[in-house]
Formats: structure tokens, C-alpha cells, sequence
């Protein structure tokens, strides 16, 4: 597992992202279908909380315990900024967790799921840019 998991982890971003996007599309049809929503928001989470069950409990404790010994750089607020990050999109999965409230708010649900998707985006951007780099680190001088 140790040894593919940064292509697990890109292959789930790049799931999620993708059911990101299909969400945003449903979500701004001129007439949504708000149960096909709730659905890909359903499924979203689903994959969601797999791919945070292997960050958190394998890539970030083992980055960690190596950045106790070789202090890399950064590593430590970048994985606590994940965590908001992620707290925040569980926040905006509760928040409209129903067809009937993504319909009768609708004007602030578009603008909260496109500022998910940068967000995710972003987070993406950033653990291929340092966690997984450190994780080749370490995987490498084992």
C-alpha cells in the first residue's frame, strides 16, 4: 500500500474533483434536478471520507513522524491547513445535506460550491506540491 499511495491519493482527487464539477453542472441548469444532486453530493462524500480515512491515518502520521526527525520544512501547517479544509467542506456536505435545502437556498449554495471547488482544487495543488514530494522523501531514504 505504502508504495502506491500517491497514485491512490491522485486517483481519488481526481475523482472528486470530477464529482465536484458534475455537481456544479447539475446545480446550474436552469431547472436542477435536486435529487440528482443530493445523490452526487452522497457519493462525493462517500469517496471523500475513504480518501480522508488514508491521508489521515497513513500519509499524515507517517510525514509527521518523519518531520519530527528530519524537520521538513512547512509540512506540519500544511497538514493542519488541510484539516480546516476539510472540516469545511463536511460543514458545507451537513449544511445542504437535503434537496429541499439546496432548493429553497440555491442562490448560496452555487457561489459556497464553487468556493469548494477552488478550495479542493487548491488542496490538491498543494499536496502534490509538498506532501507528496515528501512522502517520495521519505519513501525513498528508507
Amino acid at each position: 500500500m505504502t508504495k502506491n499511495i500517491i497514485k491512490l491519493l491522485t486517483s481519488q482527487h481526481n475523482n472528486l474533483k470530477k464529482i465536484l464539477l458534475e455537481i456544479k453542472k447539475l446545480s446550474t441548469k436552469d431547472n436542477p434536478d435536486y435529487s440528482a444532486i443530493i445523490k452526487k453530493q452522497e457519493t462525493f462524500k462517500k469517496l471523500l471520507t475513504e480518501h480522508l480515512d488514508t491521508e489521515n491515518n497513513i500519509l499524515y502520521p507517517r510525514i509527521l513522524k518523519e518531520y519530527n526527525k528530519k524537520n521538513i520544512s512547512g509540512i506540519k501547517s500544511l497538514i493542519y491547513e488541510m484539516k480546516e479544509i476539510e472540516t469545511n467542506v463536511n460543514n458545507f456536505l451537513e449544511k445542504y445535506k437535503t434537496s429541499s435545502i439546496i432548493q429553497k437556498q440555491i442562490n448560496q449554495y452555487i457561489p459556497e460550491l464553487i468556493d469548494i471547488i477552488e478550495t479542493f482544487s487548491i488542496r490538491m495543488e498543494s499536496e502534490k506540491d509538498a506532501l507528496f514530494i515528501a512522502w517520495d522523501m521519505i519513501e525513498r531514504n528508507k
